[in-house]
């Protein structure tokens, strides 16, 4: 939750809520994700680019995500009673080899089963994205349809090639998210 006041004013009571708007301009290869749909960046300029994110559902201040940075993209669709619903995963480009795409989706896909069958409600965020995070210091954070986690939630081989890795993490190759609480 104190992140988010690094961002704007935020009002940490879960009935206060309202509808947000992104617009993040970054480096054109970067991935920009947050709580609602992905829009296709704009160029604006040389190599930078505009993304303008639809407006969200109403939702409390400290469960917004923005996530940015220089990381892989693996995106997929579950298809679930209740429609199709987005599904991405994210890992930075030193842990590509070792992310194991088809156990994630296999594992969300088994989640959203069990949730559709046990409430028989629909998923309300229209897209859920998977950001694994090198160096979150909360370990994981389910922000609505934004859920960033630890590297440590990669195969046991990714967390060693981690560790291992001599190059350099500077913060313009880190995800910085701007909400951290429990939705």
């Amino acid at each position: 939750m104190p992140d988010a006041r690094r961002v704007y004013t935020t009002f940490e009571q879960p009935d206060l809520k309202a509808p947000f708007t992104f617009r993040v301009t970054a480096p054109s290869h970067w991935k920009v994700v947050s709580n609602a749909a992905t829009p296709d960046p704009r160029e604006i300029a040389d190599g930078t680019s505009v993304w303008e994110f639809p407006e969200t559902r109403p939702m409390s201040t400290y469960i917004t995500a923005l996530v940015a940075g220089e990381y892989h993209e693996v995106l997929d669709t579950y298809r679930g009673k209740h429609g199709d619903i987005p599904l991405g995963h994210y890992c930075r480009q030193s842990l590509v080899q070792h992310m194991d795409v088809e156990e994630l989706v296999k594992l969300t896909r088994q989640g959203f089963e069990f949730f559709e069958e046990l409430f028989d409600y629909p998923y309300p965020f229209g897209k859920y994205d998977q950001l694994y995070v090198p160096e979150y210091n909360m370990g994981a954070m389910e922000n609505a349809g934004c859920v960033t986690l630890r590297d440590e939630y990669l195969p046991a081989a990714a967390r060693t090639a981690r560790s291992t890795s001599s190059a350099p993490r500077s913060s313009s190759t880190r995800w910085r998210t701007c909400g951290s609480a429990t939705s």
